[in-house]
């Protein structure tokens, strides 16, 4: 049975006027002409709030028979004008939208009164109007609707508006309140966000973890390998930088007593844009006191899994990609990555197509690194604990342009091994997969595996070749966490702050790092990191009077 409280999800009705549509003028044509018609009173953007929501209305009075009334009056409704239609010269509907559901106004002149034609006339498509003192009325058609008998505009747009949903994604990005305003999906798609990111809290509370706040600004940039955007603080005459990792902060509050510890929170890295990079983006960090990383390993399936359960993200809804159940296994849009017209235009749909990724099954596919990486060059590669000799480096090298790998700046050894593994591996592993026991010379925060040198223990999991989680078994030795800070060359991580932490005493300790933008991307078919966050990172766009538009 379909659900009428939402109504307008079946039947999605845009800005769109089939009798009165004005032709699209520029912006300040349109605002100059638009101010011109308004009245001193419609711009005096009154307070006035709803009686009862539209939810309400659909709920109480759909079982009205059509063309019948309900004696109930004084109903007072506020939302977004999406059409307006005039039917003959005293009757005009209006679709008005607040939130997720749709009511029409049926605006009827023996109902209204005197100001009638005057009032309904200054009305246009996308603004904010009340509607008071209205009562319910179900149409001929078995529509039901609000009979007002007075409407104030209470915001009225001041420029044009689209006819249709955003396609162009600039203009989507640039505007997203506009974007949130046409397409409905849109709005689910953030709704789904933050199902999923309270799901997260809800599993780690569980848990039995404390949620916690670490600073954004800091003296140091330091969790990870990244450029830092960097301030300068006037009163303490220091340089700080943005954050681009909790990890250190998070490993103190466990050095500190606190053994179950997680934060959500944006990180910044000063970076390149592209369909799985923003510079600010979300992530979620958990810390776990006497943990390894097989223990992480299992949280991690259990957590995914919760996560799908949790969303009510368990059942296929089409050609959204949002994900779904088929046969008993979750699914998402097959290359996802590829689909974006601003990146790969060449794409068709016949790509566009749905495959199967069975979040229910455990324990996930565990892909040893080396092993993986030897599998796709097809021959044998240095031992681990050489990785790092420049004999190594000039055979990776070698290799890599055999491969017809891009390197760009990487020119050691952990970079050309991530770039191999990026262009030869990662591409295959569609369904979600643990790549396990990275070389060790990558892994300058994670221990040294117990029985394999070289190597490190630590995993990341992939998705629909998109890796969405880093985890390990920490380094809790202070002594040798110095010398892999060293090796590694990654200033920013030189933190003398943590190292003397480590000094008091860092429990054995298992740690996460989840993407939160990326595992939307995946659970909700988007093909684009931009999607999923409201306001990403795009270029202004200047008009020729120097005005941001």
């Amino acid at each position: 049975m379909l659900n009428f409280r939402r109504l307008f999800l079946f039947k999605p009705r845009l800005f769109h006027s089939a009798a009165s549509d004005e032709p699209t003028k520029a912006h300040s044509q349109f605002k100059k002409e638009r101010l011109e018609k308004l009245q001193p009173q419609d711009l005096s953007y009154p307070n006035m709030k709803p009686n009862m929501k539209m939810e309400t209305f659909l709920d109480t009075y759909m079982y009205l028979d059509r063309g019948a009334s309900s004696d109930d009056t004084g109903i007072d409704m506020t939302g977004r004008v999406h059409s307006i239609r005039q039917v003959g010269k005293n009757l005009v509907f209006i679709d008005l939208h607040q939130s997720d559901f749709r009511v029409q106004i049926k605006a009827h002149k023996e109902s209204y009164g005197s100001d009638f034609h005057a009032d309904l006339a200054k009305i246009q498509r996308g603004d904010v109007i009340a509607c008071v003192n209205g009562f319910p009325n179900k149409t001929k058609a078995g529509e039901l609707s609000l009979v007002p008998k007075k409407i104030h505009i209470l915001s009225p747009v001041l420029k044009t508006l689209a006819t249709s949903a955003l396609s162009e994604s600039s203009f989507k990005n640039r505007h997203r309140h506009v974007d949130l305003m046409l397409n409905p999906q849109v709005r689910s798609m953030f709704h789904s966000r933050s199902k999923i990111v309270q799901a997260i809290r809800d599993y780690l509370h569980k848990k039995e973890f404390i949620e916690v706040e670490t600073p954004i600004l800091d003296i140091g940039a330091s969790g990870a390998s990244a450029d830092p955007f960097k301030t300068h603080h006037k009163e303490m005459d220091l340089d700080m930088y943005l954050r681009i990792a909790t990890e250190i902060r998070l490993k103190e509050c466990v050095i500190g007593g606190l053994e179950k510890v997680f934060e959500i929170g944006k990180q910044f890295r000063n970076e390149g844009v592209d369909r799985t990079h923003n510079p600010e983006f979300t992530s979620l960090e958990f810390y776990m006191a006497y943990a390894d990383y097989f223990d992480i390993m299992d949280m991690a399936e259990d957590l995914l899994s919760f996560i799908a359960q949790q969303t009510g993200l368990g059942s296929l809804s089409g050609p959204t990609g949002l994900i779904g159940t088929q046969g008993g296994k979750y699914i998402v849009r097959k290359n996802m990555l590829l689909c974006v017209p601003d990146f790969e235009p060449h794409k068709t749909a016949a790509e566009d197509q749905f495959a199967p990724v069975d979040f229910s099954r455990t324990p996930y596919p565990r892909l040893d690194y080396m092993q993986a990486l030897t599998s796709a060059v097809g021959q044998d590669l240095p031992d681990p604990p050489d990785l790092t000799s420049q004999d190594s480096l000039a055979f990776l090298l070698d290799l890599c342009q055999k491969q017809k790998v891009k390197l760009g700046q990487a020119q050691d050894a952990p970079k050309v091994l991530d770039k191999l593994f990026g262009h030869l591996v990662e591409p295959e592993l569609q369904d979600p997969t643990f790549v396990i026991n990275h070389p060790a010379c990558m892994s300058a925060l994670a221990k040294e595996h117990r029985s394999r040198p070289g190597l490190a223990e630590r995993f990341e999991l992939y998705a629909r070749g998109l890796e969405i989680m880093d985890a390990q078994t920490e380094q809790n030795d202070p002594v040798k966490q110095k010398e892999a800070f060293e090796k590694n060359e990654y200033s920013q991580l030189v933190n003398e702050r943590f190292l003397n932490a480590m000094e008091y005493g860092m429990p054995p300790c298992g740690g996460l790092g989840l993407g939160v933008d990326r595992l939307v991307m995946l659970l909700t078919g988007q093909p684009s990191i931009r999607d999923v966050i409201l306001f990403p990172a795009v270029r202004p766009k200047v008009n020729p009077n120097k005005e941001i538009i």
